[in-house]
């Protein structure tokens, strides 16, 4: 059974899958730093030489003291001091520059990583847990430093070491060599099957510290909900059952890994203890001297070790590509077109506040942003669009419908019908799955990312603000824009007075665990993002009915400035928009229910007159007033 676990073993370490497939996919970011890796073998060459220099200094010092040589001793003093200088001088830099050589190559993963995962098209990515990413991107990304830094190099350097120690060896006695190693086969077989069984357990623990980071996720982002609710209990049950499997499975490890060194303390004290044995037996039959036994003993040394060594650093290695495995997994996730890369524009001095009650004044002393919305209209035409989602989800059934340039279109209905999904759809995060969508005539499918976002702004209805300046906020709506282009937009959305009341201004930091900002607040600095891109073409989800009086009217105002002149699509939730619109579309069941106006279509008695009416009972209410699913 042992003699087949290990026949299997062996096939299994150096097939594809295991050894070669990652090393190849490494092999691009190794080869980056190939003159480091090439000075990182001349160190270990080096590093093998001073070792077994070391043992033969040690046969000629011990030999010189046995026959009184006292001219000898001094000079042999003064050598081993340069031998111990260089051993500690090769040490030092093989290890800062394989450490080096280690940072360099997870940064250079994690660069990519992170730069794939911002491409990764969005239903791909929404298959994983956003913990279960940040785990990939942090705490595998240092199994592949591990990998092509510490058990690669070091496997090597203990090969060299054992070739070398093993061939002076067996030329100074291949009897006595022969004693020495005998006990090394059983431990190494030992050794390698558990090595196996370690990157096993080493691969569940990723993935439990994976779900342990998306509970604390999760639990942090609905940390309200779980007090509320007096879930606490419940989500401390369920981290602790986490802890336990990743304590359990590392126990398991710990046991294993534990065998595997004392099995180890074990073959070098029996090695020991038979080679020495034997070489007493030498030493008094005259067979060898005193420092030649001296010399013996420290080589066996350096051959036992790397021997036992082996076998756990190619596990470590294992552990680490089954780590790599899970980063391979997103890299070969399907990306949209290349994006160009852009910096934040630096700007060395705050952006200017000088409040101003007339902003329609102020707006004109400004340079405008761009005049995309007013050269560059935009019809939109979808053409018997079909989509599910990667879980199987129906989302869309053969939908067409036209807006004509500069229109408002409103999209209406219940929770799931599909409006959320067409927004998607308009921005490609999802290719259709039949059908066609056309700008102006020209299919999205001819449109890279960068060219199809370059025409649409986006408002959606919870505002994410990043973790920065309110200035940088703004800014995202188009990088590299000027500081008078910022003031605009934030003037236009009715945002500029109260961003000067901030702390700090435009340099006031917001985001997460920043300055706390109110839901109108967040809208504006939204709106004015979309002022900035200035897009022919406008995407809004409406949100207004969690705002006060006041914030609602700003907002309100705001957005119909930035619907001007534009091919808008609203997410509707305000009938004042439906009753204002163009085109109103009613969507049922990813269908598309009724079309016309919000007068014809309350005529029409349909769906939609009967949500207007579940809305209204009594029907005496201001149409201004009322939500709209």
């Amino acid at each position: 059974m042992i003699k087949h676990e290990f026949v299997d073993y062996i096939f299994r370490l150096f097939s594809k899958e295991y050894m070669w497939i990652p090393l190849r996919r490494l092999a691009p970011y190794v080869w980056k730093h190939k003159w480091r890796y090439l000075w990182l073998v001349v160190l270990m060459l080096l590093n093998v030489a001073s070792s077994l220099c070391l043992a033969r200094f040690l046969q000629s010092f011990t030999n010189a003291a046995l026959h009184h040589n006292m001219v000898t001793i001094p000079w042999m003093f003064a050598i081993g001091v340069v031998l111990a200088a260089s051993a500690g001088l090769l040490t030092f830099m093989e290890s800062y520059i394989r450490d080096t050589v280690i940072q360099a190559v997870e940064r250079d993963v994690q660069n990519d990583l992170y730069a794939h995962i911002l491409r990764v098209r969005l239903g791909r990515l929404e298959a994983y847990q956003s913990g279960d990413v940040v785990t990939r991107i942090t705490y595998d990304i240092h199994r592949i430093g591990a990998a092509v830094g510490l058990h690669m190099l070091h496997f090597f350097r203990l090969t060299i070491m054992a070739i070398g120690t093993l061939v002076y060896l067996v030329l100074m006695n291949a009897e006595l060599t022969i004693v020495a190693i005998s006990i090394i086969p059983p431990v190494l077989i030992f050794s390698l099957i558990t090595s196996r069984v370690i990157r096993a357990n080493s691969l569940k623990i990723a993935q439990s510290v994976s779900d342990l980071q998306s509970l604390t996720y999760q639990s942090l982002l609905g940390l309200h909900v779980i007090r509320a609710f007096k879930l606490e209990a419940l989500f401390k049950d369920k981290f602790q059952r986490e802890t336990r499997e990743i304590y359990s499975l590392g126990q398991r490890n710990s046991r294993l890994a534990g065998g595997m060194m004392a099995a180890g303390t074990l073959s070098h004290f029996v090695s020991f203890l038979l080679s020495f044995s034997v070489g007493a037996y030498y030493v008094a039959t005259g067979h060898i001297s005193m420092g030649d036994l001296i010399a013996f003993m420290t080589l066996i040394q350096y051959l036992v070790g790397p021997m036992m060594g082996a076998p756990k650093e190619l596990g470590g290695y294992q552990a680490a590509m089954a780590a790599t495995t899970r980063i391979w997994a997103i890299m070969d996730e399907a990306t949209e077109a290349a994006a160009k890369s852009f910096e934040m524009e630096a700007q060395a001095k705050s952006v200017p506040c000088k409040r101003n009650p007339d902003n329609h004044a102020t707006l004109a002393s400004l340079p405008l942003l761009t005049s995309a919305s007013q050269t560059n209209k935009m019809e939109v035409e979808i053409d018997h669009v079909s989509f599910t989602y990667p879980q199987g989800i129906r989302a869309l059934h053969d939908i067409s419908f036209s807006v004509p340039a500069g229109s408002t279109a409103a999209l209406v209905g219940a929770n799931g019908a599909g409006k959320s999904t067409v927004f998607k759809l308009l921005l490609g995060f999802y290719d259709v799955d039949e059908g066609d969508i056309r700008f102006n005539g020209t299919s999205i499918q001819q449109l890279v990312p960068d060219q199809l976002r370059s025409l649409i702004s986006y408002v959606p209805q919870e505002t994410f603000l990043f973790t920065g300046t309110v200035r940088d906020n703004i800014r995202y709506g188009m990088v590299g824009a000027s500081d008078r282009a910022v003031i605009r937009a934030a003037m236009a959305a009715n945002a500029h007075d109260f961003i000067c009341a901030l702390p700090q201004g435009y340099d006031t930091v917001v985001g997460e665990s920043a300055l706390h900002l109110s839901g109108g607040q967040r809208q504006r600095i939204a709106i004015a993002r979309a002022f900035l891109r200035d897009a022919p073409i406008l995407l809004l989800d409406e949100a207004t009915s969690s705002l006060d009086a006041e914030s609602e009217h700003l907002v309100y105002e705001a957005t119909n400035r930035l619907m001007t002149d534009r091919t808008t699509f609203v997410i509707a939730h305000r009938l004042t928009t439906v009753r204002n619109a163009d085109h109103v579309f009613v969507l049922d069941q990813g269908r598309i229910a009724e079309h016309g106006t919000h007068e014809n279509l309350l005529e029409r008695r349909g769906i939609y007159e009967h949500l207007y009416r579940l809305q209204i009972p009594g029907s005496k209410m201001e149409i201004d007033q009322i939500d709209f699913v």
